[in-house]
Order: C-alpha cells, then sequence, then structure tokens
C-alpha cells in the first residue's frame, strides 16, 4: 500500500490509494496496522470540493 499510494499534503498522516476505476481509498497507516478513513468515488470528491465535469 504505502508504495502505491500518496501522501496527501493537506492532511499530515493521510495517504490516499487511487484504483483502476474511479474509487479513491483514504486511509493512515500505523507501524503495520492500516485505518481506512474514507472510500469515495472521483466524481463525488470533486463535487464536494465544488468542481463539475
Amino acid at each position: 500500500m504505502r508504495e502505491n499510494s500518496h501522501v496527501l499534503d493537506t492532511v499530515p498522516g493521510v495517504r490516499v490509494f487511487m484504483t483502476n476505476t474511479d474509487i479513491r481509498i483514504f486511509f493512515s497507516i500505523d507501524r503495520e496496522t492500516i485505518t481506512v478513513l474514507d472510500v469515495a468515488k472521483r466524481h463525488a470528491i470533486l463535487a464536494t470540493a465544488g468542481i463539475t465535469l
């Protein structure tokens, strides 16, 4: 997961994993424990930010 995800600069300790589809998984890692914080579709993330496609 660490190698295939990106750190969010705006939220310390949170990473995002982008799947092959439009699903994004937000999570944190504490030693060897992965905690899933949220799962969202790209469209929902953009809509929350006020961005329309």
